[in-house]
């Protein structure tokens, strides 16, 4: 196999991936293991800070975190010392108090996941591409947030599959990191919203949204503005908020004539056939999402997206199996959020399917395994329908004590989500039979 190098110096260059796990190949292609995942973790931060270099205290804290220093201090030099064995001795450098990669070892980082090799040898730090990237962003961070940001959009797909809990104290960073003058603090804005976009109310996701498109007009960053605009059409579509919906799309519309992207056109499609959907026309938001799948053929991950959305509407008007069928499809394309979400409405549908035809049992033993994936996974809306769902189903059983409780549970989470009361949300605070008569009959 020919040598990587690089034609400006002639040195070899290496190549780093952490798409899949850790993986370091020399400049013939060979995988070079070491020894510890400590080892693994110290060669991706140098490499992460480049000529900066890392100080030795912050190796330290990350790799040592609550140990006492001088016990820190000599795992950290028995680390270095495994390092240069595996790599070469001369290529790990102790400037002062800072480590640093030689100038003449070059280490190209392949963010590919197509790339990777399966790795055969077992080793704790066996990474996803979530746990790799999210990783390397909070060490960028550390060194060099444009480059920390720059990971983030180059890996955009993987990013949104963050978990909040992770994803909010990294948005904590960038905001901090960022003045709003930065144009890069539009994209910290974004991240934010994402992070909010699970458990915030509807209010502070839209202003978070609006601030960063805002902020992407007034830097001329038309990828941030298109996908802060495609995020607010849909936290305004969950949660029911169409008019909003309509106003961003329009603006949606806009960026996708100027930037000329079908995928772009296919979320203006997919948004009107999702308002068509909540309106009650399902036979015109069937033929609108069908043709938003179609303008976003070549972009899988972004048509992944709009079959949600197709499948979401299957589900809804009772056509269980073909929305089953896409969502088995969607399994390689379909980030997890969005994955879990399907499930979790197809999951929906059902419950009212067993409602209307009277099926208290099948719906109850159903009902709780959903709710409990719903609270584990942070997903409020699916948790507050699938507590609602049953406690229409415990009341028209007679199991009254069962229906009071999930109906206090589910009045609850819509406070916390900030969702507006509903007629029959409102009757329940003062009559709970006439609420439950509400509910099912709507």
């Amino acid at each position: 196999m020919a040598e990587n190098s690089n034609p400006d110096t002639d040195a070899p260059i290496w190549t780093l991936n952490l798409s899949n796990a850790f993986l370091l190949l020399d400049p013939a292609g060979n995988e070079v293991r070491l020894p510890t995942w400590k080892t693994e973790a110290l060669l991706t931060m140098l490499v992460t800070a480049g000529s900066i270099g890392v100080p030795k205290e912050t190796v330290s804290t990350r790799l040592w975190p609550g140990q006492p220093s001088p016990q820190a201090a000599a795992n950290l030099r028995q680390t270095v010392r495994r390092l240069r064995l595996a790599i070469g001795s001369d290529r790990v450098l102790a400037v002062r108090d800072t480590f640093r990669l030689a100038e003449d070892f070059l280490v190209r980082t392949d963010e590919s996941a197509d790339s990777v090799r399966p790795q055969t040898h077992d080793s704790p730090a066996k990474q996803t591409p979530i746990q790799a990237l999210l990783q390397m962003v909070n060490w960028a961070l550390d060194f060099d947030p444009s480059r920390a940001v720059d990971l983030l959009r180059s890996n955009h797909d993987i990013a949104l599959e963050f978990s909040p809990l992770d994803l909010k104290p990294l948005t904590n960073r960038l905001m901090h990191t960022f003045k709003p003058s930065d144009p890069l603090f539009g994209w910290a804005l974004y991240f934010l919203g994402n992070a909010q976009f699970q458990s915030a109310g509807f209010s502070e996701v839209t202003k978070t949204f609006t601030r960063a498109m805002n902020h992407a007009r007034e830097f001329a960053d038309d990828q941030l503005a298109a996908l802060s605009v495609v995020f607010l059409c849909a936290a305004a579509l969950c949660h029911g908020q169409t008019s909003v919906a309509r106003k961003a799309n329009t603006h949606l519309n806009t960026l996708a004539g100027r930037s000329q992207k079908a995928f772009l056109r296919g979320h203006v499609v997919g948004t009107q056939g999702a308002l068509h959907q909540q309106e009650g026309r399902f036979s015109e938001a069937l033929m609108l999402l069908r043709e938003a799948v179609d303008l976003s053929a070549e972009w899988p991950q972004e048509q992944a997206h709009i079959q949600v959305q197709y499948a979401f509407c299957l589900a809804t008007v009772g056509q269980i199996s073909p929305a089953v069928q896409i969502l088995d499809s969607l399994k390689d394309y379909c980030n997890p959020t969005d994955f879990q979400r399907l499930q979790a409405h197809i999951g929906l549908v059902e419950q009212m399917i067993l409602l209307r035809d009277h099926q208290f049992h099948a719906l109850r033993d159903m009902s709780f395994p959903l709710i409990r994936r719903a609270s584990a996974t942070g997903s409020g809306q699916t948790e507050l329908h699938a507590r609602e769902v049953l406690a229409a189903g415990a009341w028209e059983a007679g199991e009254k004590d069962l229906a009071e409780k999930e109906w206090r549970a589910a009045i609850g989470l819509r406070r916390k989500l900030g969702m507006r009361p509903t007629t029959w949300d409102r009757a329940r605070l003062k009559d709970l039979p006439l609420a439950m008569e509400l509910f099912a009959g709507s």
